[in-house]
């Protein structure tokens, strides 16, 4: 299964492709096979939308922000690392 690589959007574009699934979901049948991975990538953006909320505020360049693969993002998606 294809990983939903949410880290590299802003919160506001977070925000707004959660918005459009949502009511993409809102329109599709319940047994639609769209209802998988819409689902699944609403999971996604919810769990990347929790972990920015959960660090603290990026202070470029001694960002805090760290994803799953250990790399740093601050919320702008710029690489914090190097």
């Amino acid at each position: 299964m294809r990983t939903h690589d949410v880290g590299r959007m802003s919160a506001s574009e977070l925000q707004r492709a959660r918005r459009e699934l949502a009511a993409s979901l809102a329109l599709s049948r319940p047994d639609s096979p769209i209802v998988g991975p819409t689902v699944a990538h609403m999971a996604a953006i919810d769990a990347e939308l929790a972990a920015r909320a959960s660090n603290e505020a990026c202070h470029w360049p001694a960002c805090k922000m760290t994803r799953p693969n250990g790399q740093v993002y601050c919320d702008e998606g710029r690489n914090c690392n190097g």
